[in-house]
């Protein structure tokens, strides 16, 4: 993932997830903003790739600067899981 900043739109969040998705019933990327809000995005597999995830965001998600913390968050027919923690830096753009 390369610089990411408030307001991107479009910007990819891939994370690793450890199982194979391809059959998963949930997918979703957990987070926490710096401020400690938190809340979820619906996933979709990474093709190709059959243990990773993403989401491309829209306006409005990344709207704080500073360090997320991410996790992925599976359900398949028999398990339910997360993801390693990780942390995602949102900066703040010359022109705000």
């Amino acid at each position: 993932m390369g610089d990411i900043f408030v307001g991107d739109i479009d910007t990819r969040i891939i994370l690793e997830t450890g199982v194979d998705v391809s059959a998963g019933t949930t997918l979703e990327i957990h987070y926490v903003k710096p401020s400690g809000e938190s809340g979820s995005w619906t996933a979709l597999p990474v093709a190709g790739e059959e243990t990773q995830i993403y989401y491309d965001t829209v306006e409005g998600d990344l709207d704080e600067a500073g360090d997320w913390q991410v996790q992925a968050y599976v359900e398949l027919a028999t398990w339910e899981g997360h993801g390693e923690i990780t942390t995602m830096t949102v900066s703040r753009p010359l022109d705000s």
